[in-house]
């Protein structure tokens, strides 16, 4: 195993922080009936899409939009 051979300092990091997911229902009929996306707080903001981690929006109108969605939940208790 080549990979083996490249790594050292192997450790298991166990993550014990809550995570915040901003989730909401489709109204309109389509290929998703649900979106997830995890918001991650560090420097800066980035939302993750929970059903694709490959996507991730850090700035723009989606962004801008998540956003507000989040901020409308601020006052609401988390479920």
């Amino acid at each position: 195993m080549e990979f083996e051979k490249q790594t050292k300092d192997i450790k298991i990091i166990k993550v014990t922080q809550p995570r915040t997911y901003l989730k909401w229902a489709n109204t309109e009929e389509g290929r998703d009936k649900q979106e997830s996306w995890e918001r991650i707080e560090g420097s800066y903001v980035v939302y993750i899409n929970d059903y694709n981690r490959s996507e991730s929006v850090i700035e723009g109108p989606f962004f801008d939009t998540l956003e507000k969605m989040y901020n409308s939940c601020e006052d609401l208790d988390l479920v």
